[in-house]
């Protein structure tokens, strides 16, 4: 700098305390200020962020709080709904008593249909956690009732391994594509008999079903009906299941249901 005369030169220039202490004092001074700077700003962004998770907690707080008033509502509904359910079947009950003296089928009737009743109501309360033993139970149920009321043969078979009894599946999928075939299969051809079958093959669970269509296209009451399948089995299983549908050139209608890792 001094060769090139941006500052002049007083004398002999000399390495000495005094300048020692003058620059360390210049760095200790710049050093100090670019800490300080540092951790403003780090406290800063620190607090920032604290304010965002004192946000989030107290919006979740809301929430929580909103479902929790929800719950209590939509229980004290149910509580209410239960009211007329329970007269029905305590009807439905006595009739059943009646009738079975002297009607035996329509008593068995009656029965099966409330059997079928109680299970549909108490499956709003654990849409979850039923077990597929009452699902079997209630499917028999209901091609019971439609073989009796029918003044036609129906050949339906339905087809299940004893070892599926224990899982948890969520209730009325199977009900509810077993009805379809019901509404919308040809059910009244020997030689087109309509299958309902439920396996397990290496954790992984299968549930198939196949009927003759009486029309060839899907209807909007039957894709609705698949379409809450499709949501049940998506909040229940996420990614590990899977549902296939659809009208097939053969005039038949096949549903596949596929859900992995099935704990037994």
């Amino acid at each position: 700098m001094i060769k090139a005369g941006l500052i002049q030169q007083n004398g002999k220039y000399q390495l000495n305390f005094a300048v020692i202490a003058r620059n360390l004092y210049r760095g200790l001074y710049f050093i100090g200020f670019s800490t300080g700077f540092y951790y403003l700003k780090k406290y800063l962004l620190e607090k920032k962020e604290r304010q965002i998770l004192e946000n989030n907690r107290l919006q979740d707080i809301i929430r929580l709080q909103e479902i929790t008033q929800l719950l209590s509502d939509t229980e004290i509904k149910f509580l209410k709904a239960q009211i007329n359910p329970h007269f029905l079947f305590n009807t439905l009950d006595f009739i059943y008593h009646e009738s079975r003296k002297s009607a035996p089928l329509a008593g068995e009737a009656i029965l099966r249909l409330a059997q079928i009743m109680r299970y549909a109501i108490s499956s709003s309360i654990n849409e979850f956690g039923s077990s597929l033993a009452q699902e079997i139970e209630q499917v028999n149920n209901l091609i019971y009732l439609n073989q009796i009321g029918s003044s036609r043969e129906q050949f339906v078979s339905f087809n299940y391994s004893n070892e599926l009894a224990e899982v948890q599946f969520p209730p009325l999928i199977v009900l509810t594509l077993v009805e379809n075939i019901f509404k919308h299969g040809e059910i009244h051809d020997r030689g087109h008999e309509a299958s309902i079958r439920l396996s397990i093959i290496d954790n992984l669970l299968l549930l198939e079903t196949e009927n003759l269509s009486k029309n060839k296209a899907i209807t909007e009451e039957s894709n609705l009906g698949l379409s809450n399948i499709s949501r049940q089995l998506s909040l229940a299983f996420g990614e590990k299941s899977n549902l296939q549908y659809g009208q097939y050139s053969d005039g038949y209608f096949r549903t596949k249901v596929e859900v992995k890792f099935i704990s037994l």
